[in-house]
């Protein structure tokens, strides 16, 4: 009686990157197909694969193999991946980050005691500020063909020594040159200058404008202005000008008395904030409040109270209350990046000059002929016009441009939305680009305020605590 042949068979499948082979399960009519272990040797061989073939594996595979199911396969060989190289790092010995850091908790706006706000960092001269570690490199790996798998090159630490920095070649470390606060930008660590007040800024001090960090220790009194990188005031501030390249922070407050202009290219910290500007391009953190004061911030807005006043946030807005019961108008705005709203601002101012200086000229532009028929002082006058026309023509198509170039490179996607802990009263206008709702009665919280765009309103969502404190850790 002759031998009945296999209904099925074992297939060599090799990865086309060479990492590894497999033995399939397939009919026995398949083509390339084979039933004992010397076949799949063959295989192994035909393809050249002689490195990381598990034997143990491929004896027990066709063992097994009348009970495998079609299809199924079994790694018989395997490459050995390189071992990843270590990249150059640098440790930094002292706080870079120029922000203030706080000895008690932060968990509730309620609990942060401003007065064990400590300063940001200031170093000493021959301070030791950071150490570069060099790369290490990695082992190459091998293929199921033998071949040599070469490991990633490892990245060498990016760091330069800049001002009143101090670099050792031999030691790879850096060191301070002269006291001051230490920053790292852009790949350059420096160490900035300090001006220290140790009293209040008033007529002995008069207006301070400095390159670096001005610490005040008291506090700005009223039509006192202060221009700096960073700006730290112990005290209060009043109805003053405070404009900082970096961060502001204020351990009092400010009262503003409707006059006070806050301007920070990084974020702005105070314990209350009432009656004032404030505009900045990192966040707005007021633990106490913020009062009857218009905000226009690029980062998130986070507060115990907002009450009156105008609030502009593109990240979003975190506060207890919103508004008061005593019906005061108040008006959050949301998504909005404000340096594309400055350029939208000038560009409809531009425009309406435009218009001013064609409107007297427009029958002029149909009939040239009335243009021709003017004694030669009118006609100057309407050349001269038309000059100062081209040049507000110019200016807007550079503004235009750069209006367009903000929102390409827009490096965060805009969260609209605000979080009440507590309520948001009558009388509050919540907004986006495309929403608005006007709040009639009072909403108890904790509550979401979001953009729907297909009723173009703001609509209320559910509140996640341990969510929300992700997505606001992962927005700023």
């Amino acid at each position: 009686m002759s031998r009945q042949p296999r209904e099925q068979a074992l297939l060599l499948q090799v990865d086309p990157d060479k990492l590894h082979a497999s033995l399939v399960c397939v009919e026995s009519n398949t083509p390339g197909c084979f039933d004992n272990i010397l076949g799949a040797r063959e295989a192994l061989q035909n393809h050249n694969i002689k490195f990381g073939i598990n034997t143990s594996l491929l004896q027990e595979t066709f063992e097994k193999q009348e009970s495998m199911e079609l299809g199924s396969k079994v790694v018989i060989a395997r490459s050995q991946d390189p071992v990843e190289p270590v990249d150059g790092r640098v440790e930094f010995l002292v706080d870079v980050s120029g922000e203030a850091k706080y000895s008690g908790a932060q968990e509730e706006f309620g609990s942060v005691d401003f007065r064990s706000a400590t300063s940001v960092t200031c170093v000493k001269q021959g301070e030791l500020l950071a150490k570069i570690f060099p790369p290490k490199q990695g082992k190459p790996g091998c293929n199921i063909c033998g071949e040599t798998i070469p490991a990633r090159q490892p990245k060498e630490a990016f760091i330069r020594a800049g001002s009143n920095v101090n670099f050792d070649a031999k030691e790879k470390t850096f060191t301070a040159v002269e006291g001051g606060r230490p920053v790292f930008a852009d790949g350059v660590l420096s160490v900035l200058p300090v001006y220290e007040v140790s009293g209040d800024v008033d007529y002995e001090t008069g207006h301070i404008k400095f390159a670096g960090s001005v610490v005040v220790k008291g506090n700005v009194l009223n039509d006192f202005n202060i221009e700096a990188k960073e700006i730290e005031v112990g005290g209060t501030v009043g109805a003053c000008n405070l404009t900082a390249t970096n961060n502001i922070m204020i351990i009092g407050g400010i009262n503003g008395n409707d006059r006070a202009v806050i301007k920070a290219g990084g974020s702005v910290t105070a314990k209350y904030i009432n009656n004032c500007y404030v505009e900045c391009l990192g966040n707005i953190t007021s633990p106490n409040g913020i009062l009857n004061s218009k905000i226009m911030c690029n980062g998130m807005v986070r507060s115990t109270t907002l009450i009156g006043g105008a609030t502009c946030a593109r990240l979003g807005v975190e506060v207890k209350e919103v508004g008061s019961d005593m019906g005061v108008a108040t008006q959050v705005e949301l998504g909005v990046d404000i340096l594309v709203r400055k350029l939208e601002n000038l560009l409809e101012v531009i425009d309406g000059e435009i218009e001013k200086l064609l409107t007297p000229y427009a029958i002029l532009l149909e009939d040239i002929k009335q243009y021709r028929a003017y004694p030669d002082e009118k006609k100057a006058a309407i050349k001269e016009n038309f000059e100062l026309f081209k040049d507000l023509k110019g200016k807007h198509e550079r503004l235009a441009k750069r209006r367009v170039g903000l929102l390409q490179n827009a490096t965060a996607e805009p969260l609209k939305e605000i979080v009440v802990l507590g309520t948001i009263y009558a009388d509050t206008i919540v907004r986006t680009d495309f929403c608005m709702r006007n709040f009639n009665q009072a909403i108890n919280g904790p509550v979401r305020i979001v953009e729907d765009i297909a009723s173009s309103t703001m609509a209320t969502a559910p509140y996640s605590q341990k969510e929300n404190k992700t997505e606001l850790a992962e927005k700023a």
